[in-house]
């Protein structure tokens, strides 16, 4: 008669390998019933075994599945094989291609969980070092002997033409004209000086007349012509670097300063690390959306996947100071460009005007030189001067306040937002009972826990029937123990 092994109330999961690790309860001979199956095989026992719930025969583990009294002092075990501890070395000798098992996945979405519908939201800033920390007044201004771009504060814009400035540069500038008129009547010389003389009377009294075209703000109108163009930027004039100069229109000097000197181009930066709601596979799409808010360009969306690994971002600003041109280049800590964008950050303000056609005047000029030379006479001569005057034409000036710095008032704070649907549970929080993504062929001998295999086919020694259960155990999911 044969001897089994048995255990009371040995504690194992129906879908595991695991094996009783001591002696067991009882050794006892049975007898088989017959007829019997070694699948589903039922002993016969004298005595009572009612506690008994596990059972080893013939080098193969059963579950007890029913424990029938026969009658007294004899009763029947009803088995059914446990393939799983029966075939363990096996199965743990065996490679498969294996779907989930327990181990800390960071990477590989597992789509078996549920996805919240409200959603968090975090967002970190940082601040530009140059943008925003002031209003600069950009000034392009013909001097003496150059054109030049000055960075002014707005006093020193609404000084250019002041009523001090004004009726200093007007009275200079008719003093000037004046002495010089003098000067040329002195010249008593033969006919080409007389139609010179006659040339340059006509000139100076067209350059008098420019001047006192009209009253009141209008007589800086030679002043003002000098004032070619002014914008603001949104950076403090200390940032923008120089030394401070006077401001000079044409050859007049002003009450207004500003700095000159500067480099053309202003570089800024700043760094914002990514408000990652979750350090796993979660930092995917769909379930993190991230965004760059950047001033001067917007909200730009950014894509999360390729994303996953970066903790920060900086932003690096170009700025040409004479023109308000903004170039943003986004980086990642990894060396990859998010994305590069292009802008305009000046506001104009308004400031002076030029009345003058600066080319068709001096051509008038040319011309009349040139006719006196060739003894055209003083008639050509007189109708070239006239083009000048003809050139002069009363204009609009005006210093108004800009509504502000567009750039100024969208600040200089760089933000980096993320949009965070978490799953229903944590991740790692199935692992133990469904494990986490793998999707690869690996061996079985090193995992401990869940595990589920796709076409599994392990090698075993054992019946067709147990190699299907085996198989078909593990593609459904099991637990190495």
């Amino acid at each position: 008669m044969p001897t089994i092994n048995l255990w009371n109330n040995f504690t194992k999961r129906k879908r595991s390998t695991k094996q009783p690790a001591g002696a067991p309860d009882t050794v006892v001979t049975a007898a088989l019933k017959e007829p019997t199956s070694l699948k589903n095989p039922t002993f016969v026992l004298a005595g009572d075994y009612f506690a008994a719930n596990y059972a080893q025969f013939n080098g193969a583990y059963y579950f007890i599945d029913d424990c029938v009294s026969v009658h007294n002092g004899l009763c029947e075990l009803h088995c059914s094989k446990d393939v799983l501890a029966t075939y363990k070395s096996a199965i743990q000798a065996a490679s498969a291609y294996v779907l989930y098992y327990s181990h800390n996945n960071v990477e590989i979405v597992d789509k078996r969980l549920s996805t919240k519908t409200a959603i968090t939201t975090q967002v970190n800033s940082e601040t530009f070092h140059n943008l925003g920390t002031g209003e600069s007044y950009m000034l392009t201004a013909v001097g003496v002997d150059r054109t030049s771009i000055f960075a002014c504060d707005k006093a020193d814009i609404d000084a250019l033409f002041t009523a001090t400035t004004l009726t200093t540069i007007q009275n200079a500038y008719d003093t000037e004209a004046n002495n010089i008129k003098s000067a040329v009547a002195a010249v008593t010389a033969g006919n080409v000086q007389d139609m010179m003389k006659q040339l340059y009377e006509i000139w100076f009294d067209a350059m008098i007349a420019m001047s006192k075209v009209s009253s009141g703000i209008t007589y800086a109108s030679d002043a003002q012509k000098f004032a070619k163009n002014c914008f603001v930027l949104p950076i403090a004039k200390g940032n923008i670097g120089g030394s401070q100069e006077t401001v000079w229109l044409g050859k007049f000097e002003s009450n207004a300063k500003g700095n000159k000197g500067f480099g053309r181009i202003v570089y800024d930066s700043a760094t914002v690390s990514i408000p990652w709601q979750a350090t796993d596979w979660r930092r995917n799409a769909p379930y993190h959306e991230l965004y760059l808010y950047i001033p001067y360009i917007g909200l730009i969306g950014l894509p999360a996947s390729e994303l996953i690994g970066v903790t920060n971002l900086t932003v690096n600003a170009a700025i040409d100071t004479y023109s308000g041109v903004a170039s943003f280049v986004v980086n990642a800590d990894n060396g990859t460009v998010v994305g590069q964008y292009s802008t305009n950050i000046a506001a104009p303000y308004a400031v002076g005007s030029s009345n003058i056609n600066v080319v068709a005047a001096g051509a008038s000029i040319v011309a009349g030189v040139a006719a006196v030379a060739s003894g055209v006479g003083i008639s050509a001569a007189v109708m070239a001067g006239l083009g000048l005057v003809n050139n002069i034409k009363p204009f609009d000036s005006s210093i108004t306040g800009n509504g502000g710095s567009a750039g100024q008032g969208l600040g200089n704070t760089v933000k980096c937002i993320s949009v965070f649907h978490d799953t229903t549970v944590t991740p790692s929080s199935v692992s133990a009972v469904q494990g986490t993504p793998y999707n690869g062929v690996m061996s079985l001998s090193g995992i401990s826990g869940y595990v589920q295999t796709s076409n599994a086919s392990i090698n075993i020694t054992g019946y067709s029937g147990d190699k299907d259960e085996v198989d078909s155990l593990l593609n459904g999911g099991i637990y190495i123990e």
